[in-house]
């Protein structure tokens, strides 16, 4: 296979998994995995996969093949888990700062300006 193509199969292998862990995000059982988890799977499985034939001298084409697809699936998933988790964090934030600034869901900017 050329690296072209590999290339474009790594990616859409990375997009794939990124629309998995979109789609599956609703689920309760993803939202209680651990972020010290879901954040490093992706290299957790490349070593699980790939150290083994590293030590038993594989060919890296082969080891590349049959450890990079579940590193990408995996990376695009967990991208996907960690910048949901992220927006929901910053949502949270600026509600609590607008909280302590006084603000309520319905003021405006001329209400600021009032002292």
């Amino acid at each position: 296979m050329s690296e072209f193509w590999l290339t474009i199969t790594l990616m859409l292998t990375a997009v794939i998994g990124y629309f998995i862990g979109f789609y599956t995000w609703e689920l309760k059982w993803i939202k209680k995995i651990s972020s010290w988890i879901i954040v490093p799977l992706p290299f957790i499985v490349l070593l699980l996969i790939a150290t083994p034939m590293v030590i038993e001298n594989i060919n890296g084409e082969i080891i590349l093949y049959s450890a990079g697809y579940p590193t990408c699936l995996l990376m695009g998933f967990s991208v996907c888990i960690f910048l949901n988790r992220w927006d929901i964090w910053r949502k949270l934030r600026i509600d609590k700062a607008k909280k302590a600034a006084g603000w309520t869901k319905y003021d405006t900017k001329e209400k600021k300006g009032k002292k």
